[in-house]
């Protein structure tokens, strides 16, 4: 593969929020995850589809927290029972094969997490009592015999499936990871020779399996970089989303450039070889000790002749990344653009012997333009928002959501990885997930300073900015609707006018020390700018301003 050796047109945000950090613990002993909990973690993330498009709405879980993404397909699980060692968080999406990320915790700070789906590809269908074979255009090939569905199901057997080639591709990958459980209850890493999405539905959508005892084909392509060191015989493993990991079942057979062997349900299924020893790696990435934080990463991994994709990660807050990799090998790791998907190249690591703790790492050279905005969001009563996040919009591309901490606050640093960017522009933008509205902030420049914003991002209604006050007609966090008057350098409450079935979507106007709104109904209302008292109010009966 061509790697990008030149700078790329690529912005990153990173953020410092104190509250996203938590006081250390020491560094596990045990290199796996254990059966109990060890902590209590937020976990953060967008979704996307195998095009980059956003997607709204899908499910996402782990340990028994759950939420659906926004319309930016972002999400955030609020108290997170975490493991130390390997954890798994799920993705469902109508549409599209689950999917979800291994990630590792060895320590208290939060997790971010960025999640590729791929489309459900209906590859062919076949009459259950008479069974059938089907092939993808990308060499999965599955055959089933008559009579093979649970229940004695004898309709329609639509069959779905889609390849994932491990070969090398910086980008965001759809590969969960690579944590697994071998047949001996052994734990290790695995090196794919080809893995793929299986499954089968009935005409209605309904999903099928297999009867219990029956044992279906299955054919894989190995990947053409990886000929040469595929073995004759390989174990075969099944994706188990409850416990997040691989888990070995069964084998296969070379057969040429296929591997083919025969399974008992349909998952995803991976044709690998079981690493038992392995690394941890803690690697810190910054500029001149300044973390690049929530920075997506892709690792590749080399080791001797075996090149193969090992997944997409994020760093932490204080621009950590924890990777779990065979011992003898090495990882090259790439900065990725969460919108185009272009990648730079941020350093390699490895190899290190099997150690009991984590090899820290530094990678500080990763220097690169930025900008950053210090600010607070509030409602339009002048509450703090929480519940909600900041992004950029750059030119149609978004960075990574940077979530408001406790207080309403946001400390957010943003990084383009091309010198070209320099004083270039890109719109601050806040989503507010509780009233599912957006406000707009300033304009940012990757020119190294830092914006402080003057006043708070306001959500729930359009603004009127006067005199060093903030005028917006809004709902407050009770149901109530009123005009808010917000002290803009802090977004206190200075004083409110209650009013129902408020006009949100236009501004409050400002004329002669007055400020005047209007409801639905066509009904408005003159106040005093100062104090919040009524001067005047009458109907319009074509709900126009008279201003």
């Amino acid at each position: 593969m061509s790697y990008l050796r030149t700078l790329v047109s690529l912005s990153i945000t990173a953020v410092l929020l104190s509250s996203c950090r938590k006081e250390s613990d020491p560094l596990p002993s045990d290199p796996g995850g254990s059966m109990g909990t060890d902590r209590v973690l937020d976990v953060s993330g967008s979704v996307i589809s195998s095009t980059g498009t956003q997607l709204a709405g899908a499910m996402v879980d782990c340990k028994g927290v759950s939420t659906i993404t926004d319309a930016r397909g972002v999400f955030r699980l609020e108290d997170v029972p975490m493991n130390d060692g390997p954890n798994f968080v799920r993705v469902r999406q109508s549409g599209y094969f689950n999917g979800g990320r291994i990630f590792q915790v060895f320590g208290d700070e939060d997790v971010a997490v960025k999640v590729k789906l791929l489309p459900k590809v209906q590859i062919g269908s076949f009459q259950a009592s008479a069974g059938g074979s089907v092939s993808s255009v990308d060499g999965v090939d599955v055959s089933i015999p008559a009579n093979a569905i649970a229940n004695g199901y004898q309709g329609t057997v639509r069959v779905f499936a889609q390849y994932m080639d491990p070969s090398p591709s910086a980008g965001i990958s759809p590969i969960p990871g690579m944590d697994a459980r071998g047949a001996a209850d052994e734990t290790g890493v695995l090196l794919s020779y080809g893995m793929a999405h299986i499954e089968l539905e009935d005409g209605s959508g309904n999903p099928l399996q297999l009867a219990e005892g029956i044992m279906a084909q299955l054919t894989m392509p190995i990947p053409s970089g990886s000929l040469g060191s595929a073995p004759d015989d390989i174990p075969l493993w099944y994706f188990d989303e409850t416990e997040g990991l691989w888990v070995e079942e069964g084998n296969a057979q070379r057969q040429g450039t296929n591997y083919v062997g025969e399974v008992a349900h349909f998952t995803p299924w991976n044709c690998d070889l079981l690493e038992t020893c392995s690394t941890r790696y803690q690697v810190r990435i910054s500029c001149s000790g300044e973390p690049y934080a929530y920075l997506p990463v892709y690792v590749e991994l080399r080791l001797g002749g075996f090149q193969a994709e090992w997944g997409t990660f994020m760093t932490t807050p204080s621009g950590y990344l924890y990777l779990t990799m065979p011992c003898s090998g090495e990882a090259v790791l790439y900065a990725i653009d969460p919108a185009t998907e272009e990648y730079l190249e941020i350093g390699e690591i490895g190899p290190f012997t099997s150690a009991p703790d984590l090899v820290p790492i530094t990678l500080n050279g990763f220097c690169t333009p930025r900008g950053a905005v210090h600010g607070s969001a509030v409602n339009g009563s002048g509450e703090p928002v929480t519940n909600g996040y900041v992004y950029l919009d750059f030119g149609g591309n978004f960075t990574e959501p940077i979530f408001f901490d406790e207080q309403g606050n946001f400390n957010a640093f943003f990084y383009a990885l091309d010198d070209a960017l320099w004083n270039t522009d890109a719109q601050l933008v806040g989503w507010d997930l509780d009233q599912f509205v957006t406000a707009q902030g300033p304009v940012v420049q990757f020119n190294s300073q830092v914006t402080t914003l003057q006043s708070p991002l306001v959500f729930g209604g359009q603004v009127a900015s006067v005199d060093g006050r903030i005028f917006v007609a809004s709902t407050n966090s009770t149901g109530t609707n009123a005009l808010y008057c917000l002290d803009a350098s802090d977004g206190s409450l200075i004083w409110d006018y209650e009013a129902s079935q408020n006009e949100d979507e236009v501004s409050p106007i400002f004329a002669d020390n007055l400020i005047v709104f209007r409801n639905l109904s066509g009904l408005q209302y003159a106040l005093n700018a100062f104090d919040g008292s009524e001067v005047w109010s009458g109907s319009d009966p074509d709900g126009m301003s008279p201003f």
